[in-house]
């Protein structure tokens, strides 16, 4: 069953996700209105929940990253702040 719903939702990403949103100076509520979900689905992938790929591809786009960017993090000194 693990197996499914990793398939169906994907990797994890909420620990890059919440840095993202810190480098970007987010709060959860800021980047869920950005992205059009819900602040409690914010909190539940940072919490470790994993999220279906098309969320990801929502908050992606509200940070102003690519997917891969995304699921790995910031590497800084090589992103700018702010969108």
């Amino acid at each position: 069953m693990e197996a499914v719903r990793e398939q169906e939702y994907g990797a994890m990403v909420g620990v890059p996700l919440r840095a993202w949103r810190e480098y970007k100076g987010l709060s959860q509520r800021q980047l869920a209105a950005s992205a059009g979900v819900g602040l409690a689905t914010i909190v539940r992938i940072e919490r470790g929940d994993l999220a279906r790929p098309s969320t990801r591809q929502r908050l992606a786009t509200a940070l102003g990253v690519s997917h891969e960017q995304l699921v790995t993090g910031p590497s800084f000194g090589q992103q700018s702040r702010g969108s």
